[in-house]
């Protein structure tokens, strides 16, 4: 018999164990697909040496928020990785190694993975493959002599200077990281419609290193340490490599964002009542810069790509994609019933992808319902039911998901049961009446008949019934409702 489980999580880095942190806390039945080990980003895509740029205090995993000595320190990467180990062994969390997901299909009641051993059914899938998927090399790569040897960063293994045109923000203001001032002001809880556009997604990190207990590592520190600085790569012809004059845009395009930054800090300061940061920025970076290279002569030997990261969800066969090649959802949602994405640069915010953000993400999405309906029912099962009309942000939509939130035996949970919301409110008020009109019978003494007194209620609860049965799409959501209300467990 073919494979099934209830909730397939695709990825096992920080957005797909922080799902499964909570889907293990709801006893929601899943399983966390990776296609190498717990973290392999992080293990075998980073260089030697690397530092998390973010200070420890912001790694604020759930379960696994940083907690040692050294909170205002940078996590060397064979400290992240133990830490990403020891928070999956610390629930348990269901992942099967080296398992590469081909392709994510469309099937009659759910979806299809393929899986190089065969494949699997699921009910739902989570997304969580990361916000650096494919390396991006830009266009005349392919035009550099056969004899240079090109590589791209996350192959390169040892120390180097990696810059593109990014933001560049001082390593610390006032005695506070720059982290601490991004996360004070709000400035990482700014969403998508805050961007001046969907190409802003693409926009490189701030140029700063863990290294050292964090410093500044921006063009003008390359320059103070002999690096030699060019413009943009213009591609090759036989041994002359070309270049774009455009280093000074490049380098005021990180000092405007900086700007932007400070304007932000300074706003927020306002709004509660304390001290803006002081920063004079440093005059304009202008430096005279070579138009080409010669590959013999200077001696290059080896390229290193540093340009950046594009999505890559080819393998998922639905139609959710916009132009750029990035998931078009909303908190995580997609057009498609069951199929979510989680750790998508912007997904809700600025921090979404990263390890401060993407906690808040896998707690706070849309994938447990909207809470319209509260019941006392048994423990739910994390159910995606078919609903043939839903409530969402005020509105109706036809035949959507109807998501179910786990909860304890007999707790008070969520059931995202929004179809019949206005009915359920006129048959509420119907029963309301019935009861204010026996209970004036039986003061005024003509509570005679008591199947005339029952007639309300019963008819009432009637409709009640119907509404709800009307609700699901199909047989089998119904069923399935039934079985997690009768459920015992």
């Amino acid at each position: 018999m073919e494979r099934s489980v209830n909730v397939a999580v695709i990825g096992g880095g920080q957005a797909g164990l922080a799902t499964s942190w909570y889907l293990s806390q709801a006893k929601v039945d899943h399983v966390v697909l990776e296609s190498g080990r717990v973290a392999e980003t992080w293990r075998s895509r980073r260089w030697v040496s690397f530092h998390v740029v973010t200070p420890n205090r912001f790694v604020q995993l759930p379960g696994a928020e940083y907690d040692a000595p050294d909170p205002d320190g940078f996590m060397p990467l064979a400290q992240l990785i133990d830490h990403f180990q020891s928070w999956a062994d610390s629930f348990d969390a269901p992942v099967e190694g080296n398992t590469t997901v081909k392709t994510l299909e469309a099937d009659h009641d759910g979806f299809r993975l393929a899986l190089p051993s065969g494949s699997f059914k699921a009910r739902t899938v989570v997304v969580a493959t990361g916000a650096y998927q494919r390396p991006h090399r830009p266009a005349g790569a392919e035009s550099l002599p056969h004899d240079v040897v090109q590589i791209l960063a996350e192959e390169y293994s040892n120390p180097a200077a990696l810059c593109g045109r990014c933001v560049w923000i001082p390593r610390r203001l006032e005695g506070h990281d720059l982290v601490w001032w991004m996360v004070e002001s709000g400035f990482m809880d700014r969403t998508p419609d805050k961007l001046p556009s969907p190409g802003a997604r693409l926009l490189g990190n701030p140029q700063a290193t863990g290294h050292d207990g964090g410093r500044d590592l921006h063009f003008r520190v390359l320059h103070e340490m002999g690096v030699e600085l060019l413009g943009r790569y213009g591609g090759a012809d036989g041994s002359k490599l070309r270049f774009a004059d455009d280093l000074a845009a490049s380098v005021d395009f990180g000092d405007a964002r900086l700007v932007d930054l400070l304007k932000f800090v300074e706003a927020s300061c306002t709004a509660k009542g304390t001290t803006a940061p002081t920063f004079e920025m440093p005059p304009p970076l202008r430096i005279k810069t070579r138009a080409e290279l010669d590959i013999a002569k200077d001696g290059i030997g080896t390229v290193i790509w540093t340009s950046g990261y594009r999505p890559d969800y080819g393998w998922v066969k639905f139609p959710v994609f916009d132009g750029m090649g990035f998931p078009i959802q909303v908190d995580g949602c997609t057009t498609v019933p069951g199929l979510y994405f989680m750790g998508v640069h912007w997904m809700r915010k600025n921090k979404s992808s990263i390890l401060y953000g993407v906690g808040e993400d896998a707690e706070t999405r849309t994938f447990w319902g909207a809470p319209v309906l509260r019941g006392l029912i048994p423990r739910s099962d994390g159910l995606t039911l078919r609903a043939r009309h839903v409530m969402v942000n005020n509105s109706f939509q036809t035949l959507a998901d109807v998501r179910l939130k786990p909860g304890g035996h007999g707790a008070l949970v969520d059931v995202a049961l929004r179809s019949s919301y206005f009915v359920s409110a006129f048959i509420t008020l119907w029963l309301g009446l019935a009861i204010v009109f026996n209970l004036f019978l039986l003061v005024t003494g003509h509570f005679q008949d008591l199947r005339f007194a029952l007639a309300f209620p019963i008819f009432g609860f009637g409709l009640l019934a119907l509404g709800r049965l009307l609700c699901f799409a199909d047989r089998s959501s119904l069923l399935d409702f039934v079985r997690m209300v009768l459920s015992t467990e």
